[in-house]
Formats: C-alpha cells, sequence, structure tokens
C-alpha cells in the first residue's frame, strides 16, 4: 500500500503536537503509552473479565475476553499485511520499538479496552451523569494512548487513526454479539447492589486499581526514557 496520499495528514499532526511539547507533558506522554503495553493491558483484561464475571455480568466478561484476545491475532496480521516501516529513527523519544507501524497495536488495544467498558457503562443501570463521566474517562484514556504514540515518535498519525477504527469495528463487533446474546437467551440478571454487595465491589476495584497501578510502575521501570 502507498502511504504517500496520509504524508499531509502526518505531518500536519507532527507538527501541532511539537508545538506543545515539554518536559512535564513527555513525562504524561510515557505514562500513557505504557499504559496502553501488551502486558499492562493484559493485566487490566483480567482484571477487568474476573470483576465483570464476579458482578454477573457474564456475557461482557466473555465479550471483553474474546475481543481483547482477537485484537492483537488481527492487528499483526494487518501489520504484515501492510508492511509500513516505524517513522525515522531520527524523530523517536523512546527506545525504538520492534514491528511494523501500520496500524497501531497501542492504539486498537486501548480504545477496544475502554470502548468496551464504555458500552459495558450504557448497557448498566447507572444513572445518566454517572455513565456520562464514566464513558468520558474511557474515552479519554484511549484517546491519550493513541496521541502518546505520535508524540513519542513510534507511530504515524495515521497508524492510530487506523487503529482506532479497526477498534470501533471490534466494539460493533462486540456490541452486536451481546444483543444477539441477548435476543437469544433473554436479559441477563447481573447481582442487585446492596450496601454490603457495593461495598465488595469497591474493595475489589480499590485491589484492580493497584495491581494495575503496580503493572503500570514495573512496565514503566522496563522501559527508560532515552
Amino acid at each position: 500500500m502507498d502511504f504517500a496520499g496520509f504524508a499531509g495528514f502526518d505531518a500536519a499532526i507532527d507538527a501541532a503536537l511539537r508545538t506543545v511539547a515539554s518536559p512535564a507533558l513527555m513525562r504524561v506522554m510515557w505514562l500513557a503509552t505504557v499504559s496502553g503495553d501488551a502486558a499492562v493491558m493484559t493485566v487490566w483484561t483480567a482484571l477487568a473479565v474476573v470483576l465483570l464475571w464476579a458482578w454477573g455480568r457474564r456475557r461482557q466478561a466473555v465479550v471483553l475476553a474474546v475481543m481483547m484476545s482477537v485484537e492483537p491475532l488481527l492487528v499483526s496480521a494487518l501489520k504484515q499485511a501492510f508492511s509500513r516501516p516505524r517513522p525515522p529513527l531520527a524523530d523517536m523519544l523512546v527506545a525504538p520499538p520492534s514491528g511494523l507501524s501500520f496500524p497501531s497495536g497501542h492504539a486498537t488495544a486501548a480504545l477496544l479496552f475502554y470502548g468496551l467498558l464504555a458500552l459495558f457503562a450504557l448497557l448498566g443501570d447507572a444513572s445518566g451523569r454517572r455513565k456520562a463521566s464514566m464513558v468520558a474517562g474511557a474515552l479519554g484514556a484511549a484517546f491519550l494512548v493513541g496521541v502518546s504514540r505520535v508524540y513519542l515518535g513510534v507511530h504515524f498519525p495515521s497508524d492510530v487513526v487506523a487503529g482506532w477504527l479497526v477498534a470501533g469495528v471490534l466494539i460493533a463487533l462486540g456490541g452486536s454479539w451481546l444483543a444477539l446474546w441477548r435476543h437469544v437467551g433473554g436479559p441477563e440478571h447481573p447481582l442487585k447492589p446492596t450496601p454490603a454487595r457495593r461495598a465488595g465491589m469497591d474493595a475489589a476495584l480499590a485491589l484492580a486499581a493497584a495491581l494495575a497501578a503496580g503493572a503500570l510502575f514495573l512496565q514503566a521501570c522496563s522501559n527508560p526514557l532515552l
């Protein structure tokens, strides 16, 4: 595939990001990109699947597990099919990653994970304001991971956009699967949030956050900035 048609778009986004570059933003972008690493995403996915299953949202747990397992296989196949090299080494602010460039695996995995959680939130029984905050937080986190890949110079902007498009297709497939499952098997009946159960869920979430933060810290330490 000829990527010359993306050159103008890629250059414009790169130039815009360079105008806001700073040491503090560099650190933020580094943490964002590490949060989308395969090891960290695996930990977060496993925790989310376990929690969803424990809360009685077993169909959502299955959909999340399957889609997050399919994603790296699909991205790897697309990378091989398009065979786009990484940006020039001189543009990279971190150690050069291995593998090809198009689409961005970090962008795909992050939007798929957070996008599915946002979809699950919309299907839940929380208040409208709570749903809006959860969706905004999830999509904001996914957006930051994608932008970080461009800021650090390890992907072209078009790689990230392509990753988001792939994730969008997988989210649509996951949502369709849930809808079909509901049509065939009837509605699922998650556990009712009694005060004791809610306290247990909050404790489980706190533990999940601590474990995820630990995985993030270890991954960040293993990939130092140049």
